[in-house]
């Protein structure tokens, strides 16, 4: 049961930050649904299947939208430390097909390294470059600072593209923190916020800081490679295991 503060930061919310729509389409009885396959040479026929079985991309894609895709490289190094380009223009192809206007990839690597770097380094921008997405560099363009009304996170400077967006979509990857214990959904968010901004969630409470910054921010469908695993180390590197699994859901 959520502490009294944590919901009203909730319902202080709403109607700002990232993601205009903050209700879960994929619920069935008053639970969220997850789908969980087994993966096959072919993304994008996986991808799809996966979230058919929550109820499909409809659910949250009308036509023209502008959909953020908001991947994982806050650093260059290869799966499952980073998104795999293959998985995300799999999905970019399938958010294109069900009627979206417009697909943004948008990222800001961690402190240390330029984001556009990273994409050049993993092969991203080039595996995107025929998708007809766009892709924002947060680090290069302006941010807003949002109040956040959390128990330990007060606000945050937010990235205005992503702001602007109707739909966001999460693309995350499965693996450990040695700060955070996990990097997923949750942490996914961390990618949004201003660089200089990000020692101080480090300095203390940096869990909690991060479920906090969840309260202004909204994804509309997660999905997750789970192909290759971090079961320790991370986020930069440690020891992988690979499953041949994806999940999908909210």
């Amino acid at each position: 049961m959520p502490e009294r503060s944590s919901i009203l930061g909730l319902m202080l919310s709403q109607g700002k930050g990232i993601g205009k729509n903050i209700n879960n389409p994929f619920v069935r009885e008053g639970k969220a649904l997850v789908s969980k396959i087994v993966t096959t040479e072919n993304l994008g026929t996986d991808i799809l299947r996966a979230v058919d079985l929550i109820g499909g991309f409809n659910k949250v894609i009308e036509k023209g939208d502008h959909v953020l895709l908001k991947p994982n490289f806050n650093s260059a190094d290869p799966p499952p430390a980073s998104s795999d380009p293959a998985f995300l223009k799999a999905i970019i192809e399938l958010l294109f097909a069900h009627g979206a206007g417009k697909v943004i990839l948008g990222e800001c690597s961690w402190q240390g390294l330029s984001t556009r770097k990273a994409l050049e380094q993993t092969g991203t921008i080039l595996a995107l470059k025929d998708t007809g997405a766009e892709i924002a560099f947060f680090d290069e363009e302006e941010f807003i600072k949002v109040d956040v009304d959390g128990k330990y996170l007060k606000h945050v400077s937010l990235a205005e593209r992503a702001m602007k967006a109707d739909k966001i979509i999460y693309s995350c990857c499965l693996k450990t923190h040695f700060r955070a214990d996990f990097s997923l959904s949750l942490k996914l968010a961390f990618g949004f916020t201003k660089k200089r901004e990000r020692m101080a969630f480090h300095l203390s409470h940096l869990k909690e800081k991060l479920v906090d910054l969840n309260l202004v921010v909204h994804p509309n469908l997660i999905i997750a490679d789970g192909r290759k695993c971090f079961i320790t180390g991370g986020p930069f590197s440690g020891s992988a295991k690979s499953e041949r699994y994806s999940r999908f859901g909210r």
